[in-house]
């Protein structure tokens, strides 16, 4: 938007306020009007009124001259216009009164208002909006887009404050056009570094100019591949023919064999009426994604239809233009079909003498003023090249918190900075952002948390690539993220540190998702609370992009090979370790597949291990050949202990640590050992939790890390005993609690790990699972008496949405035992009594034959806290289960 300055006599103040109001009153809005007396605007008391002037001159692009007499009477007047003048600004003489033979500037032409002329008016008028348009570069600012954009890439909508890659601009058109006309490659790879600037270069500098020229050019919406390259074609091509609602029926036939013969038909019919002979021009971003993220049958797909579609035997008048990494793209074009059809040019890092234009530009747009000075200050701050994605972030923080927003100064921009870091405010403009957002937020936050943000970064936001072990972004998306975090990563959406957008995945239930993805990697380095996570992580994120990549591989093998592409040795260990620490990073949709992984592997060299016990197997196949008499569940049950059970011996028990954990089977669950000692069972709450009563519990024993999973109950029904059938009403299997079963079902399952293992699998006694579950704490709950913390241990009527979560995603009491708290009640070995009288104080089971209720504990995933204290109690009949019962096992030791 240009500055404008209205010089006048102080004599016509009235008619100079008019001529402001109708400026005012433009389509466009001018705002940028500089009237010496107006109360908001103009000279405030204590302003040195000349030099004030003199400034405002120089800022504007045009000068109005109010002509009357009165003005060719002030000396003050031909000042402004002299010093106008010399410094090149656009005049535009108003006669405003009769002159007579008054004159002044006879060679430039008037614009006569006197008696209101509004033909005079459209004169000004259009002059005003020419220079508004030169500014912009004939591109309009949308009254919602911020004049900075901040750390995130320019979108077409930001064409009007694109400043600073103009020749480059112009280099890349040329090329497209030298292509379209005189033939040569058809795929245009415009290759940089991270934070070159690629991405807006291509679509807030050469898309939107080529989209005006549309006798040449037909430009589709520029897609980006991620995991989907067909479906973000589909959704572009539908868009473009506006049937954004098509795009589901353009990915089944862009999926399809025949696929070239729809972009044929596609490309006849965008060239008609004046883009008769125009060239379709295909822009894709982050080229590299179809080769980093892309799934291998998409990326595969897509590459094949983009290569026959530009082979120029087929004469398609279509082109694509993509940017991408150099440092990633190097070499994976080689070989392809698309390799002799690509020219690359690529992008160097923006000159830093174009700084202050980066300022300077986009204000002039926008109508802000701009200190004389901070556009060279700034430039002096900007050290390198890889800080230009940090003062992006910068002048979109001046200005959100320039007080007025019109008025970009040296002294905000300071204000920036920290001294006492040795930070300038562009090294430190996205630091102090991120610790704001959070910082700022009530309550405040607490360590869960933030643990959770980080869980949202590691890994589903931040990768390491493995070729040369550089940190990248990956969009994630938001249903994946922990839920915890939520509240910290919408202000971190707000402060424009992520983004988010929707998913563009036609023909998924993934359609219109929210997907979250890191503004830009500079982050990594400027955030140092993300770089201290990303440093101590280091060691996962080797271990989880060496498993990422062994999944892929595992996948894209052939049947017979797939064993030898499990998971072993060295890399399946640490895997396991990741696993068990880190439960809640396996735990998504994104990351289910490969928590499976992990657990087939183990089982498979487990059943390697266990072929070596070659005797007792020779026996049990001689059994299996001559024994016809034998039963078939007892082979079943044989065979599962051969290839997957691996006990403790006498002497490994007895090595176990208070707190150690084991696992004797493939399927078994994960066993924590809990110290023998003593507690205050029941509490004065509730009638049926007294009288409080000491038990002493003499030897350890263990008890299962999680609640049983329905893999774990699978595996007895395949191969032991236990009920088929078990419903999971559609809120999944896998790490989910098993729910729907009696205590009768639960007996069934310890009965098989029992025989299977040989050691004394069992239910908790109702003594044994309030000690667990207390953890040496006398409070309500493990952690204490506060129920407000109880999100962070517990799924809850007040966090579970009505149903169950997978097990471990909060976090473990002292003991290391997940979800004793909520989620699921547990099945207890004890029958239910009224309260505690004649209850022992030996920790043993109060129980008799055949009784019944039988005890549940620890509440679920439907109660509110008062039901998950440590010394709640509820009951069942002993016959029925429901969507809000599951299992958690014990297990006696021998020492």
């Amino acid at each position: 938007m240009p500055a404008i300055f209205i010089s006048h006599s102080s004599r016509d103040n009235a008619i100079a306020d008019e001529i402001k109001a109708w400026l005012a009153a433009d389509p466009l809005g001018f705002e940028r009007v500089f009237l010496d007396f107006d109360k908001d605007t103009g000279i405030g008391a204590g302003d040195d009124w000349e030099k004030r002037l003199y400034m405002e001159l120089s800022r504007c692009h045009a000068v109005i001259l109010v002509l009357t007499p009165n003005w060719f009477s002030s000396k003050w007047c031909f000042a402004e216009l002299t010093q106008a003048r010399a410094l090149g600004k656009l005049v535009l003489p108003v006669v405003c009164a009769p002159l007579g033979e008054q004159d002044i500037l006879p060679q430039i032409q008037k614009v006569d208002l006197v008696d209101g002329n509004p033909k005079g008016l459209e004169l000004i008028q259009r002059r005003l909006h020419a220079v508004a348009d030169e500014l912009a570069r004939g591109f309009q600012l949308s009254a919602h887009r911020p004049p900075y954009p901040g750390i995130q890439a320019f979108e077409l909508e930001d064409a009007a404050i694109y400043f600073g890659r103009d020749d480059e601009t112009r280099a890349i058109i040329e090329k497209l056009d030298a292509r379209r006309t005189q033939g040569g490659a058809r795929f245009l790879l415009i290759i940089g570094a991270s934070g070159a600037g690629k991405s807006s270069l291509l679509k807030a500098g050469v898309l939107p100019q080529l989209s005006r020229r549309r006798r040449h050019w037909i430009v589709l919406p520029p897609i980006r591949p991620e995991r989907a390259p067909l479906s973000a074609l589909a959704k572009s091509v539908a868009h473009h023919t506006g049937s954004p609602s098509a795009a589901d029926d353009w990915y089944r036939r862009l999926k399809d064999p025949r696929a070239f013969s729809e972009i044929v038909t596609l490309t006849d019919k965008l060239r008609v009426g004046v883009a008769s002979a125009a060239t379709v021009l295909l822009p894709i971003d982050q080229f590299e994604e179809l080769f980093t993220i892309a799934e291998p049958v998409e990326r595969a797909a897509f590459l094949a239809l983009v290569a026959t579609s530009l082979d120029p035997k087929h004469q398609q008048p279509l082109m694509v233009v993509a940017t991408g990494r150099s440092d990633v793209l190097h070499g994976l074009l080689e070989g392809s079909a698309l390799a002799v059809l690509t020219e690359t040019t690529s992008l160097p890092s923006m000159p830093l003498d174009r700084v202050p234009r980066l300022v300077e530009g986009p204000a002039e747009v926008a109508g802000l003023l701009v200190e004389q000075g901070l556009g060279e200050r700034i430039k002096r701050d900007v050290d390198s090249p890889e800080a230009l994605p940090l003062l992006a972030y910068t002048l979109a923080l001046l200005h959100e918190t320039t007080k007025s927003g019109k008025y970009l100064t040296l002294t905000s921009y300071l204000a920036l900075g920290d001294a006492a870091r040795g930070l300038n405010p562009v090294q430190n403009s996205v630091r102090l952002a991120a610790d704001q957002a959070i910082t700022g937020l009530r309550p405040k936050p607490d360590e869960h948390e933030l643990t959770a943000l980080r869980d949202a970064f590691l890994p589903n936001l931040v990768h390491l690539r493995l070729d040369d072990n550089k940190l990248v972004r990956r969009p994630a998306r938001r249903v994946e993220l922990p839920r915890e975090a939520d509240r910290l990563l919408e202000v971190l959406l707000q402060a424009r540190l992520l983004s988010a957008r929707s998913a563009d995945e036609e023909g998924s239930d993934r359609l219109g998702e929210a997907v979250v993805e890191v503004a830009h990697e500079a982050l990594f380095e400027a955030w140092p609370t993300l770089k201290g996570w990303l440093d101590e992580e280091y060691d996962f994120l080797v271990d989880f992009a060496r498993l990422r990549s062994a999944h892929e591989i595992w996948k894209d093998a052939e049947k017979p090979d797939k064993r030898q592409a499990l998971l072993q040795g060295l890399l399946l260990t640490r895997a396991r370790r990741w696993l068990r620490k880190h439960p809640r990073r396996f735990a998504s949709a994104n990351t289910e597949s490969l928590r499976t992984f992990i657990q087939l592997s183990h089982r498979v060299v487990q059943r390697r291990k266990l072929r070596a016990q070659a005797p007792v197997a020779a026996i049990v196949a001689a059994l299996i050949l001559f024994g016809a008499w034998l039963e078939a569940p007892w082979l079943k049950e044989r065979s599962y202990w051969l290839q997957n059970v691996h006990p403790l011996s006498v002497g490994q028990e007895r090595l176990l640590k208070s707190k150690s954990d084991f696992i004797e089977c493939t399927d078994c669950p994960t066993m924590v050992v809990i110290p023998a000692g003593s507690i205050t069972m029941g509490s004065l709450d509730s009638a049926n939790e007294r009288p409080p009563h000491t038990v002493t519990i003499n030897r350890p024993f263990a008890v299962s890390m999680y609640e049983l999973t329905f893999t774990q109950w699978d595996a007895c029904v395949r191969y032991g005993d236990c009920a088929a059938g078990v419903k999971d009403l559609g809120w999944g299997r896998g790490s989910q609690p098993v729910i729907n079963v009696s205590w009768i079902d639960a007996k069934q399952y310890v009965g098989w790990l029992k025989r299977i293992t040989g050691k004394n699998y069992r239910l908790l006694t109702e003594a044994e699972w309030e000690y667990a579950a207390r953890a040496d704490s006398l409070a309500h709950f493990s952690f204490g008496n506060d129920d407000a913390q109880l999100d962070q241990y517990a799924w809850y009527a007040l966090n579970a949405e009505r149903r169950p979560h997978p097990v471990g995603l909060k976090k473990p009491n002292a003991f290391g035992l997940y979800d004793m708290h909520g989620n699921v009640s547990e099945w207890i070995e004890d029958c239910y009594h009224n309260t505690y009288q004649d209850a022992s104080s030996d920790g043993e089971a109060w129980t008799a034959a055949n009784c019944n209720p039988r005890i549940i504990r620890g509440g679920s995933w439907f109660h509110r806290a008062r039901m998950l204290r440590s010394a709640a109690r509820d009951w069942s009949n002993s016959d029925k289960g429901n969507e809000s019962i599951g299992i958690r096992i014990a297990r006696s030791l021998t020492f």
